[in-house]
């Protein structure tokens, strides 16, 4: 609704106006807001102003437009025709807003889809370019987020109404979330080699071990002709590796060493035992490797003697998988 009235208090501080409404010596309100679109010199107490008040709510009213007393557009005739084009103007502007609305909405997924296939796909069709949205014939939510080719998505009906969180990355599956909570990061970085043959290491030296034969290497980052693993990706990693000895000589001493970039991370030892049997040792660590960091395996004695390690999966390894 829009009123004329005569302009009878202004504070340019908080810019707020007291209008009493043309016609009326007793219908008279405070505090009304004044557009900042209007200049504070040019409010004049005397002065005609328009009021908005948007759903008759006076606590929402607001002048939007000031003229002289005096000016032409002061008859009944051109008050009417003021009104007219405010009007018009306020009309233009919600058609305006509102258009803005539905293409933001439209551009993001939210209302007036396009009817499509039962696929029930958001796809993205490139930079500048609206995502596409392929909607079932009676409607329905969408399913699926994917690339314009299709071969990187996030999925949570692949097959019926499964309720599993899927993502693809380049064609290939690299994250499942299952309905009992139990995530699968089926690509994360992980790997296990152990020693293949039979290793003779000589005393009171730190000699790599050859762990030379893999169980498992998701991101081919474990070298078995160098004989250590190698980060593709920054992040914290769990090391676990062991050693067995097939000798050992009673107060001599055996240890383990893992190493990041040529040095000691960690170690373990057995020491000054009364014990002659064949011993394994074993140590764990987590340790951040930034992207090329490499860890290796290290063994040495102190029997006086070259002593051999024990080979196979179970005696003689090193296990590393990324946990964040």
């Amino acid at each position: 609704m829009l009123e004329i009235g005569i302009l009878k208090t202004f504070d340019s501080g908080t810019y707020k106006a007291g209008v009493q409404f043309a016609g009326s010596l007793t219908t008279y309100m405070d505090d009304i807001a004044v557009s900042v679109s209007i200049i504070s010199t040019a409010m004049v107490v005397g002065n005609y102003v328009l009021v908005a008040i948007p759903g008759d709510n006076p606590k929402d009213a607001c002048v939007v437009a000031t003229w002289t007393s005096g000016s032409p557009g002061t008859t009944e005739a051109e008050v009417d025709a003021k009104i007219a084009t405010h009007k018009a103007d306020a009309s233009a502007h919600h058609s305006k807003t509102t258009k803005a609305s539905e293409i933001t909405s439209e551009r993001f997924g939210m209302a007036r889809m396009p009817a499509g296939t039962s696929s029930h796909v958001l796809t993205a069709q490139g930079a500048g370019s609206d995502p596409a949205y392929a909607a079932p014939a009676g409607g329905g939510p969408p399913t699926k987020i994917q690339d314009a080719d299709g071969d990187t998505k996030v999925d949570v009906e692949e097959a019926g109404d499964e309720d599993k969180v899927r993502m693809d990355v380049a064609g290939v599956e690299a994250f499942l979330l299952d309905t009992s909570g139990i995530l699968d990061l089926a690509k994360q970085s992980r790997a296990r080699a152990y020693l293949g043959s039979s290793q003779s290491i000589t005393t009171a030296t730190y000699t790599k071990v050859n762990l030379d034969t893999e169980v498992f290497d998701n991101q081919n980052e474990f070298d078995t002709t160098n004989h250590k693993f190698t980060a593709t990706k920054a992040g914290y990693y769990l090391i676990t590796a062991s050693l067995a000895w097939d000798s050992y000589l009673a107060d001599h001493e055996v240890l383990l060493a893992l190493y990041k970039n040529g040095g000691i991370i960690a170690r373990a030892n057995q020491a000054h035992t009364s014990t002659s049997n064949a011993i394994i040792i074993s140590a764990s660590q987590i340790v951040y490797l930034a992207a090329n960091d490499y860890v290796e395996l290290y063994a040495r004695h102190t029997f006086g003697a070259n002593t051999s390690l024990v080979e196979g999966d179970g005696y003689t390894h090193m296990a590393i998988h990324k946990l964040s």
